[in-house]
């Protein structure tokens, strides 16, 4: 949480090219909830993570265009 409100100081450039993706060892309500206070997270998501929910990450957030 501390790193989200330093976030928040970024420029609002930096954090317009930039998606937060909090990985979580807890399911509880109230970080659950407290989340959602924070609109950079993109994603709130559970650890450990399954490699198939790491390649779903990986062709969302990580598509970079190959150069012809």
């Amino acid at each position: 949480w501390g790193f989200l409100n330093e976030y928040r100081q970024f420029s609002a450039e930096a954090r317009a090219t930039t998606s937060v993706l909090l990985f979580s060892t807890s399911d509880h309500p109230r970080d659950v909830e407290k989340a959602k206070f924070y609109p950079e997270i993109v994603e709130f998501l559970l650890k450990p993570l399954s490699e198939e929910v790491a390649n779903s990450l990986k062709e969302k957030y990580l598509r970079f265009a190959i150069p012809a």
